[in-house]
């Protein structure tokens, strides 16, 4: 009995490479998106500290200049957080064309897989077939021999 080859091999390994390659350009997208993502809840926690100093610089007295200053901070914050916001945006949009990407590459590499087991499972059956009609021919020659043995 000859041993299952399958003939798509190098096509299996290939996808399964690029699944692989899918998978890690997934992860580092994915990365970069908690990266951006921390960093704006940072700015954000930024932003309502201001305004808590401003609350608590508003319930005393404060000068001109304080309230300038924290205006100044804020509007600067408020800058950041739109531009960490767009960041965040386009990190999205990459994270999920990655993720596109990478369902694309799984996808394919199943497919494969199924022709090999669909492949794997006709070999197993024929060789299963093969071995009974040997083992049905090898007792059909046996009672044979033994009623030859008989009539002599």
């Amino acid at each position: 009995m000859k041993a299952f080859r399958f003939p798509l091999q190098a096509v299996l390994t290939l996808r399964m490479d690029r699944e692989t390659k899918a998978l890690e350009a997934f992860a580092q997208a994915q990365s970069e998106f908690e990266k951006i993502a921390a960093r704006f809840r940072q700015i954000q926690e930024e932003i309502e500290g201001v305004f808590d100093r401003r609350r608590a610089t508003l319930k005393t007295t404060a000068s001109s200049e304080d309230m300038q200053q924290l205006q100044q901070g804020l509007k600067a914050l408020q800058e950041t957080s739109r531009h960490c916001q767009a960041e965040l945006e386009k990190a999205k949009a990459i994270l999920e064309e990655k993720s596109r990407i990478l369902l694309e590459a799984r996808q394919q590499r199943e497919i494969v897989e199924k022709v090999h087991q669909r492949q794997s499972a006709r070999h197993q059956l024929q060789t299963a077939r093969q071995e009974q009609r040997m083992l049905d021919d090898l007792a059909t020659l046996k009672s044979i021999g033994d009623f030859a043995l008989k009539w002599r």
